[in-house]
């Protein structure tokens, strides 16, 4: 066999990110091997463009078989297994080579980032760096499971996978896998695992009642595995089928159901950080401001502390990589508590950990202005535009503070987008307005405002405004 890696992957009419893929992984293997199951588009010619060797497999419903005949290609010393929305990051090239020299290590578990559809990440440890020949095979016909016959050593190689933030993947994802999973369950009624993958993919579509109904089956055949053999390993482990129930709830509104079955969960495991950061949303719902502080800042040390041997390696955890989110909802929380300074600093942290986290900019930029600091708030608000798009109510808050610093021909042009988003807003007319009589353009800022008291419900300041420039400025008063 020969030394070095090969890159083993099934595809199938993935020519929108194969390109991305094996560009990430070309310098760092030395070989690909692409088992294609029936692609239409141009997949196949791009595999070819990276010198892969290309098999053709029919697909059987069994990804598995497709992943394993894949391997019987490979013919070097190690494999690297990655999925066409995967990519690798250069700089772990080093940990990569290090990684395949341990004489003692079957396999090695990696860290995959999943974008997720709330704008953050999950973490997951998964074996997809092993040794080749070695009887690591594949099993299960969805979501399978690699079966490792030695030791599974765990790297921080990441691999990042971006299928799990795109809408339209996750319909084709349940089209896909769903079917596959309810067969599972015919053949292994009481098994956890598609119960568990079914939930989520409910979860991920906004079903509740679908998420639920699988959350709660997986939970009480992990229950009944745990009974029978408490030390087992299997995934996925309670505490993690416990978390996607709470989110069932949470779906529903039921708040206080949510938060009981998550302080269940932290029963076995009191540093599960999805476990508290679910929790800490939860009662940030229900209006329990300083409990969510108390429990959001456990989360954060949580995810200082939490290693990557832990018992949930093979599951999914949403929140490790969510401390940003974390820090931006308390700073709302502080914000509402009128701790203004807590706020802005947590507001600061979101930023640091995350730049392009356009909401903490918005929540940043809204404690500036109401501190008279507009031209802060003008660079906050900027910012916010330019990461988040065009929002209506964030370009508004943008043309306030630009007026406010006198900068009013760019505030003008950013009333006239509000307008343009929102025609018939009688507010964002009313700023068009009266911006343009700042600058004396009297003629456009009375159209402006006409169009705002068209609007209106009842009469109100864009009337008063119309009124006062009409009337024209009022000859000096006689002196007597």
């Amino acid at each position: 066999m020969k030394p070095g890696i090969s890159l083993c992957m099934i595809v199938r009419d993935e020519a929108a990110v194969l390109d991305r893929c094996l560009a990430s992984a070309r310098e760092i293997c030395d070989e690909i091997i692409v088992v294609d199951t029936g692609s239409t588009d141009s997949t196949r010619d791009i595999a070819r463009r990276y010198g892969a060797r290309l098999f053709e497999f029919p697909w059987t419903g069994d990804f598995s078989a497709a992943r394993n005949e894949s391997l019987a290609h490979a013919e070097h010393e190690w494999i690297l297994q990655l999925d066409a929305d995967e990519f690798l990051y250069e700089g772990d090239y080093p940990k990569i080579r290090a990684a395949i020299e341990a004489r003692e290590v079957h396999a090695y578990n990696v860290r995959i980032l999943n974008d997720l559809p709330s704008g953050g990440l999950g973490t997951l440890l998964f074996p997809r760096l092993f040794r080749n020949g070695e009887g690591c095979r594949y099993e299960g016909i969805v979501h399978n499971q690699l079966r490792v016959p030695g030791a599974i050593a765990t790297c921080e190689i990441r691999i990042h996978h971006t299928g799990y933030g795109d809408p339209a993947a996750t319909e084709r994802r349940y089209a896909r896998s769903a079917p596959l999973l309810r067969r599972q369950i015919e053949e292994n009624p009481h098994d956890p695992t598609p119960h568990y993958h079914l939930a989520i993919l409910a979860h991920s579509r906004g079903n509740a009642d679908e998420a639920l109904f699988h959350a709660r089956r997986a939970a009480e055949f992990r229950t009944v595995l745990e009974s029978a053999a408490p030390d087992n390993n299997v995934e996925p482990q309670l505490p993690t089928i416990l978390d996607l129930v709470a989110l069932g709830h949470q779906l529903r509104g039921e708040w206080e159901t949510a938060a009981r079955i998550l302080e269940h969960a932290l029963t076995f495991d009191a540093e599960f950080p999805d476990a508290l950061f679910d929790l800490a949303y939860t009662r940030e719902h229900q209006g329990r401001r300083d409990e969510a502080i108390e429990i959001y800042q456990r989360y954060l040390r949580a995810c200082e502390t939490w290693a990557p041997s832990s018992t949930h390696a093979c599951s999914m955890l949403r929140s490790l990589e969510s401390t940003h989110i974390a820090w931006n909802n308390i700073g709302g929380l502080y914000r509402a508590a009128g701790r203004v300074d807590d706020a802005r600093a947590a507001f600061a942290r979101a930023i640091e950990i995350d730049p392009n986290l356009a909401v903490a900019y918005r929540n940043l930029g809204n404690l500036e202005a109401q501190a008279g600091e507009f031209v802060t708030a003008a660079k906050l608000f900027r910012a916010a535009v330019s990461l988040g798009g065009p929002d209506a109510d964030l370009l508004e808050k943008l043309g306030v503070s630009l007026a406010n610093t006198g900068a009013h021909l760019e505030a003008i042009t950013i009333f006239d987008r509000v307008t343009q988003l929102r025609p018939r807003c009688p507010i964002a007319w009313r700023h068009l307005g009266v911006t343009w009589s700042v600058l004396g353009r009297m003629p456009e800022a009375e159209r402006a405002l006409e169009q705002a008291v068209e609007l209106e419900d009842t009469p109100g300041e864009a009337a008063l405004f119309l009124e006062r420039i009409r009337r024209g400025p009022r000859p000096p008063a006689r002196k007597s």
